[in-house]
């Protein structure tokens, strides 16, 4: 935004008592007043949302605000003739309190078009001038994004949202321009702190997902615990995880993000993020259809990453639904007062650039390679694993399946990641043998310092009256985390189903029959190319005891974030072949 564009703070007084108006300010001079009971009245009227899918609402509502902020003298319309008279952007910065947070001022309608649609102007609420100052200038860099979407497992069916659609949009719009976007997979607020530190911070925060106005919390965001079910998280938890690694921009792309309690008392979840610190927040003040929401952002992070102001990629975006009004009002944005300059500059060489790389570790006294950044996707299937190991759904650990390069191990490994302050590891790698592995739980309990387990393990007792001694006593003193890693090679088929070997199946049935023992400390994780069957007393021990996870190849918008990541296939002619050939498996794409 050029410096002599023209920036107007308009202000609506507070209610004041006993009094029958109230002032409007042009920065901060008194230019008219609004009688209280017209503005009462429209403020009922808007709380009846009509105007949310009727246009004809929204121009009578829209005319009655342009009014209130015009006028007798015509205030707000010699702004306009003004700026249009020296081909200068109009900003419009409005300050109305939380009181009036029902009323859509970006309805304004002069009689024959709403106001805000044009590309030259803006209007902004808002929330305090600490940004009014500041000045920024495009960055000679791609436009830095972390996207994160919420969609808690234990809401109604309905309400479940298909949040890889619209990252699969927004990958697809946006791969040729200077945009480098990282996914948050987890959908919890931990999850982001760590990625926004692993990023560095980021010039924009997306959060997709449900929102609602809590009676005791206030405005709330369904957010995901670690599990995947519901955690409802407020404004004061939310900039508490992200505040050390704040973004110039936060769009809360939820139902009534930009909308305060019914009372006016409090003000909505964007308002307060903007007031808490981010330059600029966008919400929405009223529900918003998953279609409209998705194409909205798409359009924004397009317009953003060629190098547009922020206010001029929002009108760009509001403008894909003029022909059909809905949606393009409910957009609300909050601001400190910060310039709507561009984050970027224009013209930057066309690319397709990703700040996203796996990186690789070994774990620790292992043969088991696992991802130690860049973890994409498998949301769900992590959320399954922690469970199963909290025992939150009554089994005591897990079985990770699927076609080899799918990624069983950099699963295992961030299970294990997770709990690896709670428990101790015990890894097994390939071909099961008894000596390896009383010799390998000794080493363990050595450095552990369970004397009364390497007792147990160096005394004459049979195998597996070690092993079941174990779950009776140390592995219920001593937490541990026992981990089979390629478990396939312990397995042959018989007819359409996998079994154990025969000395595999003696070393391993100990640990199924005995896992219940000690309750749900220690646990126990397979990962093997094919799920197998394991009978004993009419009982099939791995579907009783342990979690079924399959892992399957990557599709859809996993799909996309793993080529992002891989700049060779992103940046080919031959895109499409190597996605084909690559047939979603983590391991053929890195080597095709």
């Amino acid at each position: 935004m050029p410096d002599n564009d023209r920036r107007i703070k308009i202000k609506i007084a507070d209610k004041a008592d006993n009094a029958d108006g109230r002032d409007v300010l042009y920065d901060g001079v008194k230019s008219h007043d609004i009688k209280e009971t017209a503005l009462q009245e429209l403020i009922e009227r808007a709380k009846r949302e009509l105007w949310r899918s009727d246009s004809n609402e929204g121009i009578a509502i829209g005319r009655k605000l342009y009014d209130f902020i015009n006028g007798s003298g015509g205030k707000l319309n010699k702004y306009i003739i003004d700026a249009e008279g020296v081909s200068e952007n109009l900003y419009i910065y409005l300050d109305v309190g939380t009181e009036l947070t029902h009323l859509p001022f970006e309805l304004i309608h002069d009689e024959h078009k709403f106001l805000f649609l044009d590309e030259t102007r803006q209007l902004v609420r808002l929330v305090n001038e600490k940004g009014w100052q500041k000045k920024t200038e495009p960055a000679p860099r791609p436009l830095k994004m972390v996207f994160m979407a919420c969609s808690p497992m234990d809401l109604p069916p309905k309400s479940v949202l298909s949040y890889e659609r619209e990252e699969q949009f927004i990958i697809q719009a946006t791969e040729k321009y200077a945009l480098d976007i990282r996914f948050e997979d987890s959908g919890c607020v931990s999850g982001l702190k760590e990625t926004l530190i692993e990023n560095g911070g980021c010039d924009i925060l997306h959060i997709t997902g449900h929102a609602d106005y809590d009676k005791k919390l206030g405005p709330v965001l369904y957010m995901e615990d670690e599990t995947g079910l519901l955690e409802k998280v407020t404004p004061e938890v939310l900039w508490d995880y992200i505040r050390d690694n704040q973004p110039r921009m936060l769009f809360l792309s939820g139902c009534y993000t930009g909308k305060g309690d019914e009372t006016g008392a409090s003000g909505s979840f964007a308002n307060q993020m903007a007031k808490a610190g981010i330059p600029v927040v966008l919400g929405w003040g009223l529900p918003v259809g998953d279609g409209g929401a998705t194409a909205f952002a798409t359009e924004l992070y397009r317009s953003l990453s060629i190098g547009d102001g922020i206010s001029k990629a929002v009108q760009k975006a509001r403008k894909l639904f003029v022909d059909v009004y809905h949606t393009w009002p409910l957009l609300r944005v909050f601001t400190n007062g910060e310039p709507l300059k561009a984050f970027i500059k224009a013209g930057q060489p066309v690319r397709y650039h990703t700040t996203r790389t796996s990186t690789y570790e070994y774990l620790e006294g292992t043969q088991v390679k696992i991802i130690k950044e860049g973890f994409i996707g498998r949301r769900r299937e992590l959320q399954k694993g922690i469970r199963a190991i909290k025992g939150i759904d009554g089994k005591y650990g897990a079985v990770i399946h699927g076609t080899g390069g799918n990624g069983k191990s950099c699963l295992a490994g961030k299970l294990i990641e997770r709990f690896k302050d709670d428990k101790g590891l015990f890894v097994v790698h390939g071909e099961i043998k008894q000596p390896d592995i009383i010799n390998g739980l000794y080493n363990l309990f050595n450095k552990l310092g369970v004397k009364s387990a390497k007792t147990l393990l160096s005394s004459d007792e049979t195998y597996e009256d070690k092993i079941e001694g174990l779950f009776r006593g140390a592995f219920k003193e001593r937490p541990v985390l026992i981990y089979f890693d390629d478990f396939e090679q312990n397995l042959k088929r018989v007819d359409d189903e996998y079994v154990l070997m025969p000395e595999p199946l003696e070393a391993v049935r100990p640990f199924l029959a005995a896992l219940d023992w000690a309750g749900h400390t220690t646990n126990l994780l397979i990962t093997s190319r094919y799920p197998f069957k394991l009978a004993d007393g009419g009982r099939d021990l791995p579907s009783m005891k342990l979690d079924n996870i399959p892992l399957m190849a990557f599709k859809d918008a996993d799909l996309d974030k793993k080529v992002v990541e891989l700049n060779y296939i992103s940046n080919s002619k031959h895109k499409a072949m190597y996605i084909t050939y690559g047939y979603g498996n983590p391991r053929l794409l890195r080597v095709v």
